[in-house]
């Protein structure tokens, strides 16, 4: 057992930090899911044993935080009204900022891409500039 895993030898969960749990399925099937059902619903999905199960949830991609991706003009270079926010992995849209809006803080707990696992920097975006502010 590691620093990161918990009493049955799992790592916590690589989107929200939480504990993960063993579940059975209806055939004779294994999967470990999040136990932080309401904000992250991480899963496997079923295996013919538990020992599979637990491989593939403590199997983790490359921990390096690559940052995010700021796009602020579309493909042909015009000025977008919003800011898009992009996992540097997949390009998944993780946060959109519309400039003649207040800043909403994006979901910085959200440290992993749901879609692809990719860890993700936001040191560059702690303190951005509210609309009209970005020339001071």
């Amino acid at each position: 057992m590691t620093d990161k895993q918990n009493e049955e030898g799992l790592d916590i969960c690589p989107f929200c930090g939480s504990k993960p749990q063993v579940g059975r399925g209806i055939y004779p099937s294994w999967f470990i899911y999040c136990t932080d059902k309401f904000k992250c619903g991480a899963e496997t999905t079923t295996f013919p044993t538990e020992s599979k199960a637990r491989a593939a949830w403590n199997r983790r991609a490359e921990q390096i935080a690559v940052k995010v991706i700021r796009e602020t003009e579309d493909e042909n270079g015009v000025p977008l009204e919003h800011e898009n926010y992009l996992c540097p992995g997949c390009k998944t849209l993780i946060y959109q900022h519309y400039k003649k809006c207040k800043w909403i803080e994006p979901i910085r707990w959200q440290n992993y891409c749901i879609d692809c696992g990719q860890r993700m920097d936001w040191s560059d975006f702690i303190n951005p500039p509210l609309p009209g502010e970005e020339g001071t």
